[in-house]
């Protein structure tokens, strides 16, 4: 299950900090919300009210790391108690935007 669901495309290797357990289990238990970062109000208000709903039905959201719909996506869901997982580019030690 999780990434073993990708057969032979999975990922060779992933530099993790936080709870692994979020990336084991079924990917149907997973919803990606990525967009722009200059989002308008309309889109993080769109994008607000997904990820509360989506992470209220106990499904992690997974985004990037950068700002507008990312940034709502990871807050939003947060805010009702549920789980995120931010998908870097630049690594751990490598925060983008800064």
């Amino acid at each position: 299950s999780g990434l073993d669901d990708l057969g032979d495309r999975a990922p060779t290797a992933l530099w993790v900090r936080g709870a692994t357990s979020l990336l084991a289990g079924d990917l149907r238990d997973r919803v990606t919300i990525t967009g722009a970062r200059a989002a308008t109000g309309y889109g993080e208000h769109v994008t607000s009210e997904l990820a509360a709903a989506q992470a209220a039905a106990e499904r992690v959201i997974v985004s990037g790391g950068a700002y507008g719909i990312d940034r709502t996506a990871h807050a939003s869901a947060l805010s009702v108690g549920g789980q995120t997982v931010a998908v870097l580019a630049g690594g751990l030690d490598r925060l983008y935007p800064a």
